[in-house]
């Protein structure tokens, strides 16, 4: 969301706001620069709130991050854990444990997919900019990965696939979806509950 509102606030101090000719710091003056950078400064207030109290109940300025690496083995390792995980899917040099396995490159290559229908799509920025952010989030940690649950919070993507389907392919599409989702709720349950 921080990057998010920084890309907005630039756009409407450089006077990019659609529908309103000349917007921009020099229509508002000085005081029309403040709204968007309190924009920016609000958006992180919440997990900053979060991270102080956490600080004040266990001492420990670093308690999240500890907590995560700790607690979830969740390091930063910047995708090299999913590129592993594409590479060994698509070599089948090593057959998945279980069916869990396939779904981090799955979500991958719907990402990429949904995408490229972004890109075609083009929308506001700001949505590009969020997908991007939500995507590389669920990246960036080796045990997370681009699983499904993760890249549909981008619903700019999600919108941009439904857009990009007509007819009888958005049918099929919507029939596949509804018959996977519940299907994919049971494989992940049983994969996180029953695997010993």
């Amino acid at each position: 969301l921080v990057a998010c509102c920084l890309w907005a606030a630039v756009a409407a101090a450089r006077g990019d706001r659609p529908g309103e000719p000349g917007g921009g710091a020099a229509a508002g003056g000085r005081g029309y620069l403040w709204r968007p950078l309190a924009a920016v400064l609000l958006a992180p207030a919440g997990m900053l709130a979060h991270l102080a109290l956490l600080w004040a109940r266990t001492g420990e300025p670093l308690a999240w991050f500890i907590i995560q690496r700790q607690g979830w083995n969740q390091p930063f390792d910047f995708g090299w854990r999913l590129v592993k995980r594409f590479g060994r899917l698509v070599g089948l040099a090593t057959p998945p444990a279980d069916i869990g396995a396939f779904m981090v490159p799955a979500g991958a290559l719907v990402a990429v997919v949904a995408f490229v229908a972004l890109w075609r799509w083009r929308p506001p920025a700001v949505l590009t900019v969020y997908s991007v952010g939500i995507v590389a989030l669920a990246a960036i940690p080796p045990e997370l990965g681009t699983r499904p649950r993760f890249v549909f919070t981008a619903f700019p993507l999600i919108v941009a696939l439904a857009r990009a389907t007509r007819g009888w392919a958005y049918q099929l599409l919507l029939a596949t979806s509804a018959a996977l989702l519940p299907a994919l709720m049971v494989i992940y349950a049983v994969d996180v509950f029953a695997t010993p």
